[in-house]
């Protein structure tokens, strides 16, 4: 069985969640996606942004 590497979930939001979109990781994108919106000012902010 392979370990699971998470050592990527230490990055910024930003970068975690390019992470997850490239590679396709649905696991954490409601806790990534959350804390970015509380980080910029409008959500659309978050569409657009990272």
């Amino acid at each position: 069985m392979k370990k699971k590497d998470d050592a990527w979930r230490q990055a910024s939001v930003e970068e975690r969640l390019k992470h997850s979109l490239v590679n396709g990781i649905t696991d954490y994108i409601d806790i990534d996606t959350e804390e970015a919106r509380q980080k910029y000012p409008r959500p659309l902010d978050v569409i657009e942004g990272p």
